[in-house]
């Protein structure tokens, strides 16, 4: 800026010395608080004021040596002055500072217009009025607009901070992890966090509990972690922790840290809370620049750890990459199977133990793939599940099922029972009625089977009116799997369902294991005293169905009898009869 008005002195035949003089011992004053502290609001505001003055004495020098006759171009550079020295500062400055310069001119020109347009001459005063006035103008201008960057650099503060826990929230955790991703020789391992069983907290102990947990599971992150990690709450019961060129011994030495800690029962007004933590860890190590395919690949490994139960962490693989594409590929394609209308009910046929004779039907669910054929639910029911999308199959699987029964009873072909598995999510899901009011009618009558995770213990008072307007429709209630989960013995005396299916596990065994005898005896025997039907599933041998009908089980099913057929093949096993006892 002292050259430009060097050179432009020179270019007005006006002494360099008589304005350079001047500019160099202001310029060197604000070089050395410059160098000081250049980031400092008074190093701002002190080149501010000694620029603004540098420029107004050069200009005001060569239009005293032109008596005059540069007033207007000296009030045009006045505000090209005043626009480059705000706008080193800040942007805004330049929206403050020209604010200011137009009231502080606006109300000399009311009350003392010569000051600001003199008529025919010009005084020095109107060098102490720019160059005094204007510098506080630019003054105040940079220290306006200082005090706004201050007032926004803290609500951006503010922006990227959880509300609950002082932490980082999602927001923040990117921009810390997209800058420290700048230094493309760093390392960084992103470990994602799950509570296990918060849920089950929020539930049972209140919302407020919940939020004791967060808090102090915050409060141990930081507490653990290393000095240089960036901690975050990216939502709801995750968190994550950004750690910076860790050894793997210190990443293993924390996460058991954590893990140990998360074990601990907790303590919330005078009752233990218990919980586990799941973790994932990805690492730029694997040549990861991008942010969201950190986040992605911890996630990954996050679902991964889960998998085995509470309390377990996964270090991300591009095994995991794999299967995680496998997995995406038949989300997508289970979408699209229901738009194609690919799911269809196979049949399998239930059998009296004593006479051996077909008493009911079980609707099984396989998807007619396009490309791999036929598949069972066991290869797409979890993904199903995770995509929202088990429902959709559910009440197709039951129109298609029941359709079929109606058909071949109009044909004269009849069975007593049509069992279909549903969904316990089911129970809450708005459509579940209007889905059975548009069956047919069909003579045999209608079972659904819920799996047992149901958690009888958990029903909601909307539940058991479900429950009860299904039974109000002669529609019988049965427990799939029973004897595999926590809730069966609750599901008997608080559900007290038509009948239960004892699991395949538990009668695969019965044969060469007498202590397995005995528990399918005591199942039997409890439900045969509450008036529970049983129907034992997996009958294999002759030996099983035998040693089932000497237990007292109401019906048997299984390979021993038929496998699983399509509609058009059940029907040749309708009248089927096989001789169970010995």
């Amino acid at each position: 800026m002292t050259l430009s008005v060097i050179t432009l002195a020179a270019l007005l035949d006006v002494s360099v010395l008589s304005v350079s003089v001047p500019m160099l011992a202001i310029g060197l004053w604000a070089i050395l608080q410059w160098r000081t502290n250049r980031h400092a609001l008074k190093t701002r505001i002190t080149l501010t004021v000694a620029i603004n003055t540098t420029w107004m004495m050069a200009l005001y020098v060569i239009a005293d040596l032109h008596q005059g006759q540069y007033m207007l171009e000296v009030h045009m550079f006045y505000f090209i002055n005043s626009g480059l020295v705000v706008a080193y500062a800040c942007w805004r400055s330049v929206v403050t500072t020209l604010v200011i310069a137009l009231v502080h001119h606006g109300l000399l020109s009311f009350t003392v217009p010569s000051l600001v347009w003199p008529a025919e001459t010009y005084s020095w005063i109107h060098f102490w009025n720019h160059a005094g006035l204007g510098s506080l103008n630019c003054a105040l201008g940079v220290t306006i607009a200082a005090v706004i960057s201050r007032h926004l650099e803290h609500m951006e503060h503010q922006a990227s901070r959880d509300e609950l826990t002082s932490l980082l929230n999602r927001r923040g955790i990117h921009v810390a992890l997209r800058q420290a991703l700048l230094d493309e020789n760093a390392v960084l391992h992103v470990l994602v966090m799950d509570l296990d069983e918060f849920k089950s907290i929020n539930d049972t102990a209140g919302h407020a509990a919940g939020d004791t947990v967060l808090r102090q599971t915050a409060k141990e992150l930081s507490r653990l972690a290393p000095q240089n990690a960036a901690i975050g709450r990216s939502g709801g019961d995750e968190f994550v922790v950004i750690l910076r060129d860790a050894q793997w011994h210190e990443i293993d030495s924390f996460v058991d840290s954590v893990l140990e800690w998360s074990r601990l029962p907790f303590l919330y007004d005078g009752r233990e809370l218990r919980f586990g933590l799941s973790i994932g860890i990805a690492s730029s190590a694997l040549r990861v620049r991008s942010p969201d395919q950190l986040f992605a690949e911890a996630d990954m490994a996050l679902y991964r750890a889960k998998k085995p139960g509470s309390n377990k962490a996964q270090v991300f693989s591009e095994e995991l990459r794999e299967q995680a594409r496998q997995r995406k590929t038949i989300a997508d394609e289970i979408v699209r199977g229901l738009e194609r209308d690919e799911f269809i009910p196979f049949f399998q046929t239930q059998h009296d133990p004593l006479q051996g004779t077909v008493i009911g039907l079980e609707a099984l669910a396989r998807w007619n793939h396009p490309t791999r054929g036929l598949i069972g639910p066991e290869c797409f029911i979890e993904i199903a599940t995770e995509i929202s999308k088990v429902a959709d199959i559910d009440a197709v699987i039951l129109q298609k099922a029941v359709q079929h029964v109606v058909e071949w009873e109009n044909a004269g072909i009849h069975a007593s029972k049509l069992a279909v598995n549903v969904s316990c999510s089911r129970l809450r899901d708005p459509k579940l009625a209007d889905t059975i009011l548009q069956l047919p009618e069909m003579r045999a009558q209608l079972a659904l089977e819920f799996v047992e995770t149901i958690l009888i213990d958990k029903l909601t008072d909307h539940d058991q009116w479900m429950i009860d307007w299904l039974r109000g429709r002669n529609i019988r209630i049965e427990i799939d799997d029973f004897g595999t989960g926590r809730a069966s013995l609750v599901a008997l005396t608080r559900l007290r369902p038509d009948a239960i299916k004892i699991d395949r596990e538990l009668v695969a065994p019965t044969i060469k294991d007498p202590d397995q005898q005995l528990v399918l005896r005591a199942i039997i025997e409890m439900a045969n005293g509450l008036g529970v039907e049983t129907t034992a599933e997996g009958v294999e041998t002759h030996e099983q169905a035998n040693l089932l009908r000497k237990l007292g089980a109401s019906a048997l099913q299984g390979y021993f009898f038929n496998r699983p057929f399509p509609p058009e093949e059940i029907l040749e096993h309708l009248p089927y009869t096989r001789d169970v006892a010995c």
